[in-house]
């Protein structure tokens, strides 16, 4: 018996500053959005504020991992951010995984 896979997707997460939003692709279309806002300061706050990903893409694990693209990009940000979340799929996506980015989690 012959099984073929079929290719895996390719997924970006781009930084839409212009919108405040990260932007998830699958293979180069629109797929989702993570909105946040920003607030000045040293460092300045990054707010994680909506989370969301086309119906058509459900269950396929996106949302988390648009929120762990999303903040890999803020950790690389210069100068440095902190991270809220007021997002309830963002701020539980934090809480169960808690060791990568702690020192990026505004306290």
């Amino acid at each position: 018996m012959s099984t073929t896979s079929s290719p895996q997707p390719e997924i970006t997460i781009v930084d839409a500053p212009e919108r405040q939003a990260f932007i998830l692709q699958v293979d180069g279309h629109p797929a989702g959005q993570l909105v946040y806002s920003l607030s000045g300061g040293a460092p300045q706050l990054v707010d994680l504020t909506h989370t969301e990903v086309d119906e058509t893409f459900a269950g396929q694990g996106l949302a988390g991992r648009l929120v762990h693209g999303a903040l890999t990009a803020l950790r690389s940000r210069t100068p440095p951010v902190k991270v809220t979340a007021s997002c309830p799929y963002a701020a539980k996506w934090i809480e169960r995984h808690p060791d990568e980015f702690t020192h990026l989690i505004a306290g």
